[in-house]
């Protein structure tokens, strides 16, 4: 090997080395952090099996046999659980003729209608108001991801009730807890 062939196979060796010998920094760019944040967007939804209750009431009869049940089902994945309320549109079933059956406690000999259901203010017979009245409040989430209410209307009627076909609207609302 000559001279100059052996002098420049030592200065491969030595570059060689010298390139391993530096900071893997100096080839790589800095490092970048990129932050992900995630919002989950809560949903909730609230569903009845129908959207009508029908009773058919006799003049002075006990509330038993003159009530129809609806079932709200709430889905919603919050960890706080939800709260559910009712309210009515008006107080009073009319008839269209000026006759009225209020709301209150259904009670043999009166003529009043009212809601039972839930684990709040209607585990009786309550009459309903205008303004939102607490029927159901869970701490959780529902552990299939919806929860069912059962609600049932009842109605009696006085003995001098006019006949009629009375119609009137409950509101239901579900919110999530925070």
């Amino acid at each position: 090997m000559s001279k100059i062939s052996k002098t420049v196979a030592v200065l491969g060796v030595v570059a060689g080395l010298g390139v391993a010998a530096l900071p893997i920094s100096t080839y790589a760019a800095n490092p970048e952090t990129v932050n992900l944040n995630v919002k989950v967007v809560d949903k909730i939804e609230l569903n009845a099996d129908r959207t009508t209750a029908n009773i058919n009431a006799t003049n002075g009869a006990d509330v038993t046999g003159q009530e129809d049940t609806v079932t709200l089902t709430v889905k919603t994945g919050n960890s706080k659980g939800y709260t559910l309320n009712a309210k009515t549109g008006n107080t009073d079933l009319a008839d269209g003729s000026g006759n009225s059956i209020p709301a209150g406690a259904p009670l043999v000999g009166s003529s009043l209608w009212g809601m039972k259901g839930g684990n709040q203010a209607f585990q009786n017979y309550t009459g309903l108001q205008t303004t939102d009245q607490l029927v159901k409040k869970t701490a959780i989430a529902p552990t299939s991801g919806e929860d069912t209410t059962p609600v049932t209307f009842g109605v009696t009627t006085a003995a001098n009730q006019a006949a009629g076909t009375y119609t009137g609207n409950v509101v239901f609302t579900a919110i999530a807890n925070i």
